[in-house]
Order: structure tokens, then C-alpha cells, then sequence
């Protein structure tokens, strides 16, 4: 199947103890793998999907994951727009600075993943494409959200509709520049 480019088993009763599967998926844009049952899929879900160069959208709401790579060395899919990963168990990881490092991203969703512990610092520009950003009722995510905002602020052309941060322990001042999304609605 490597010229498929669409791929959505979503809202089944299905499992999978892996993902090395996809690896033979190398012209994949989409995957959609919402409520399969990835609880037994080891530590290395993150690099078999990094295996997919194409991939544009990845969606893996409430698969059971538990675990949530901090670091990771090489990111292969450079062009992913759309990153969910809401509703997974990460057994009280902190956010990850990696999934701050993609440029393109236009929604990243992380909504009621048992995150804890600050939202990482994110480079000049790196979130200027996100129009949609999902980290709340992580209850336990935590601190400062000054720079936070300080880096939404930098973004001259923010496209940012939609932020949640509900239901967290974030705290610190709203600055006035979050006046400047013009574009926010939620």
C-alpha cells in the first residue's frame, strides 16, 4: 500500500500492539486512529510515525497511549499540520518541547492528557501557524503562562482562533498583546 494516502479506522473496537505496520505507508497524509486501542503499543509509537514523511494530519485521540516521548532527536515529518493527541493517558508527562518545533502545525490538541508541570519555552515564530490549540483539563499543568503568551504576541500574523487552557493550574498576568489575535473567537 505504499501510494495510500488516506488511512481513517477511527470509532471501532480495534487494537493494535504496534504500529510498525505503517511503515510500509511511506506516501501517507492523513492517519486517523482515534479510539483504537493503542495501550499496548510499546514506547516506539512516535518513531514509527516519524517514519512517514508525507504525513500532514495525525489523529490519535483517546488511544490508550501512555507514554510521551520528552525528547526526540530527529523529526522526519516536517510538513504535519494538524497533530491530536487529546484524551491519551501520558502518566503525568510533562509537554514535550518538540511538539512546539513544528512550524507548520495549525492545530495541536492535548486536551485531558494528564500533563503536568509548565508549557515549555517556544522559539520566536514557531506557533505563528497555529490556529487551533487545545491544552486544557490537564488539571495539573502548571505555572507562568507570561512567556507563553509572550510568544503569541510575537506572531505579526497569528492565525489563532480557538486557544483552551481551561481546567490547568496556570497562572501569572494576561498581558494587554493578547488583545492583538485579532483573529481569536474562543
Amino acid at each position: 500500500l505504499s501510494n495510500l494516502l488516506y488511512l481513517d479506522l477511527s470509532w471501532n473496537i480495534l487494537t493494535a500492539s504496534n504500529l510498525n505496520w505503517l511503515s510500509g505507508l511511506s506516501s501517507l497524509k492523513y492517519l486517523s486512529l482515534n479510539y483504537v486501542n493503542l495501550s499496548q503499543a510499546t514506547t516506539d509509537w512516535l518513531q514509527t510515525v516519524n517514519l512517514l514523511p508525507s504525513l500532514l494530519e495525525l489523529h490519535l485521540f483517546e488511544c490508550g497511549l501512555h507514554y510521551l516521548p520528552q525528547s526526540f532527536p530527529s523529526v522526519n515529518f516536517t510538513s504535519l499540520s494538524v497533530l491530536d493527541l487529546s484524551h491519551n493517558d501520558f502518566n503525568s508527562s510533562s509537554i514535550p518541547q518538540w511538539v512546539f518545533n513544528f512550524t507548520s502545525l495549525t492545530k495541536l490538541g492535548l486536551r485531558h492528557c494528564n500533563l503536568k508541570g509548565s508549557i515549555p519555552k517556544i522559539a520566536k515564530g514557531n506557533i505563528c501557524n497555529l490556529r487551533n490549540l487545545d491544552l486544557s483539563e490537564n488539571y495539573n499543568l502548571s505555572g507562568e503562562i507570561t512567556e507563553f503568551f509572550q510568544a503569541l504576541s510575537e506572531c505579526s500574523n497569528s492565525s489563532l482562533e480557538e486557544l483552551k487552557l481551561g481546567d490547568n493550574k496556570l497562572i501569572g498576568n494576561i498581558p494587554h498583546s493578547l488583545g492583538n489575535l485579532k483573529r481569536l473567537r474562543e
